[in-house]
């Protein structure tokens, strides 16, 4: 069998080359596109209960225009309590402060009361 293959190929090797170059471009242009079968939504494959899904939900709730990339900068205290007003105001300076170091890709920095949870501990 390999045998006969073998000869085929040698007999009629431009032939099969040419084969495979027509193969490979059908392929190419027939092919689906790599959008269509990819997701850029980094949250998409985690579980609901995940901070960063959550964080995603609140940032497309508080910012619904922005067709951009949002990232997002979780805060919380290290004893899991509610964020008192001091904190509130330290990371309300902290966003001004990166907002003034025009970070070059960095459209702007924004802590809005919307971006707080609901039971207000992030």
């Amino acid at each position: 069998m390999l045998n006969k293959l073998g000869s085929f190929v040698a007999t009629y090797r431009w032939w099969v080359i040419g084969a495979w170059i027509v193969l490979a471009i059908a392929i190419t242009v027939f092919s689906p596109k790599l959008s269509s079968v990819t997701s850029s939504d980094q949250t998409s494959f985690l579980p609901s209960k995940y901070e960063t899904v959550q964080a995603q939900h609140i940032a497309e709730k508080a910012f619904p225009a922005t067709k951009n990339d949002v990232e997002i900068l979780l805060v919380e205290r290290q004893d899991g309590n509610v964020l008192t007003a001091g904190d509130k105001q330290a990371v309300q300076a902290f966003a001004g402060n990166l907002q003034a170091k025009h970070l070059p890709s960095v459209a702007a920095v924004v802590a809005s009361p919307q971006a707080v949870s609901a039971d207000g501990t992030a």
